[in-house]
């Protein structure tokens, strides 16, 4: 048997930062929702399926789709854009993670990158979609609701008598 020696530590190759590391999430503040409007498969256009596109940018978000656009056949057109700095990187791996079984990969002209942020989704998902992203955006006070419920409920059986 023969021993391999170890690397040394100069040649041995530098560990690759995790994919949620924090300079990620200082690098992109704008998480957006693509959708292809035409250039669309025959599949799709008979089952009414969406070809949407989940994502984050750092630039504009017309910058990417403009980028995007020129990437793949037919139109690519904004569904949602929300500014959520220090958080926008999480939430688009939480929602690929969330909708990885409707994951799809177009055939881009370009060199690729973002292909794998594509999802074919029916109509009640998009909706779904379209929910986390409002909830998002509106995540401080959402999340009171059901204490703010919570109390209403108290003071009505206190002070309600039935």
């Amino acid at each position: 048997m023969i021993k391999r020696k170890a690397k040394p530590k100069a040649i041995q190759a530098k560990k690759k930062p995790t994919r949620r590391s924090a300079s990620n999430d200082k690098r992109y503040d704008k998480i957006y929702l693509f959708e292809r409007t035409t250039g669309r498969t025959f599949f799709s256009r008979c089952l009414f399926l969406y070809e949407v596109k989940i994502g984050v940018t750092g630039r504009t978000v017309e910058q990417r789709r403009n980028g995007v656009d020129e990437d793949l056949p037919g139109d690519v057109v904004v569904l949602r854009e929300i500014y959520c700095p220090g958080s926008a990187y999480r939430f688009e791996q939480w929602l690929h993670r969330k909708y990885n079984d409707k994951s799809w990969r177009p055939k881009t002209t370009g060199d690729g990158a973002g292909s794998t942020e594509w999802f074919r989704v029916d109509s009640l998902t998009l909706a779904f979609i379209l929910l986390d992203f409002w909830y998002i955006r509106n995540r401080w006070w959402v999340q009171l609701l059901p204490f703010l419920f919570l109390i209403w409920w108290c003071w009505y059986v206190a002070n309600v008598k039935v």
